[in-house]
């Protein structure tokens, strides 16, 4: 029986608190049911990691301080690079560059001391069936290390003369201009037209005559002996080319495609802005913005170390799936219970007051 008519109706209060209650019931039980499954998830993907690296290189680690302190350098340095990169920190601020330059100084002077220390050694102990294995596969990421994320690109410029490849010849603030790997950023550059080549291959540019080249190497490798591939930047710029003197346009952006630390292209274009009047021995002041593509495509720049694997990726979506059809389903079920109960009664009691259910 569903309905009696000496049992008193619930009130309106009860019924919507009733609803609530079991609202929140299959909300907390959905919510614990998926973080126990993202967490099962996240260790496994953990656990295959380690157990991939101990069995490719069959490694021990041994105490070493200067390889501590070289990976706690590191570990700073990769933080403040996270920082970076999710926007917690501006790298643009001065203090945020001063810390970021000193710890690529401090790595540096003690590079040095690792290679020069006797008692050295190396920071993981193969195993003699892994020697030949992992010695294979350092050799071919030694050849093959990609940029990382923040870390100085070189861009290299063609003289005037065509001899040689020399860093872009411009100044951001009486300081060479750093463009960082994977992080958009504004462009300055006041480039000093003190020689009659320089202000010829200006000149020439704007007549779209000739083309300022440049160039930014595809990886970060600097061994001996390795061959290293540059990816072409021609830089245009836009004016008017008058006896004395150039009109020329000063909003130049850099587009760079990068995928996995590696870059895929770059170029370099003006866009109508303002026009600066420049003379021989002048300064040409460039302004602009640096921005990271992903890929073939024009989607935003994601560094590899923050990248989610595609099985993990593969499995969230499973999960949410999953959990979002268990959720529709409980859902649906407490409001079909609610309305066999309590608001199909009501329904009918208000269209015929003297209906009785037994």
């Amino acid at each position: 029986m569903l309905w009696h008519p000496a049992r008193k109706r619930p009130q309106r209060s009860q019924v919507i608190g009733l609803f609530h209650g079991l609202s929140r019931l299959v909300l907390l039980i959905s919510i614990g049911w998926a973080l126990l499954v993202l967490a099962r998830v996240l260790a496994e993907e953990a656990a295959m990691g380690a157990n991939e690296i101990h069995s490719a290189t069959g490694a021990v680690p041994l105490q070493n301080p200067f390889e501590a302190q070289r990976q706690s350098l590191e570990l700073q340095r990769a933080q403040l690079l996270h920082d970076v990169r999710t926007g917690r920190i501006d790298l643009r601020e001065p203090s945020v560059r001063e810390k970021l330059q000193k710890l690529d100084e401090a790595l540096l002077r003690l590079q040095p001391l690792i290679e020069r220390n006797p008692a050295n050694v190396p920071t993981e102990v193969q195993a003699p069936n892994a020697r030949q294995k992992a010695s294979t596969v350092q050799t071919s990421e030694h050849l093959h290390r990609g940029h990382e994320l923040g870390e100085p690109l070189p861009i290299e410029c063609l003289t005037p003369d065509r001899t040689s490849w020399e860093p872009m010849p411009c100044r951001d603030r009486q300081e060479p201009v750093v463009v960082r790997f994977g992080v958009d950023t504004a462009f300055h550059c006041s480039w000093l037209l003190d020689t009659d080549a320089v202000y010829a291959l200006v000149r020439d540019a704007v007549a779209m005559q000739r083309s300022i080249h440049c160039r930014v190497p595809l990886d970060n490798e600097r061994t001996a002996g390795h061959l290293r591939f540059f990816a072409p930047v021609t830089i245009t710029l836009w004016g008017i080319a008058e006896g004395s003197h150039l009109h020329v346009n000063t909003h130049v952006n850099f587009v760079f495609h990068a995928h996995r630390g590696y870059i895929l292209g770059a170029a370099a274009y003006s866009v109508r802005d303002h026009f600066q009047v420049v003379q021989p021995g002048g300064v040409l002041n460039l302004h602009g913005k640096v921005h990271w593509f992903d890929g073939h495509a024009f989607v935003p720049y994601v560094h590899e170390p923050f990248r989610m694997p595609p099985a993990v990726a593969q499995r969230l979506a499973g999960v949410a799936l999953a959990l979002w059809s268990v959720t529709l389903g409980l859902s649906v079920g407490v409001f079909t219970l609610l309305y066999q109960r309590v608001l199909k009664v009501r329904l009918i009691r208000r269209f015929d007051p003297s209906f009785k259910i037994e």
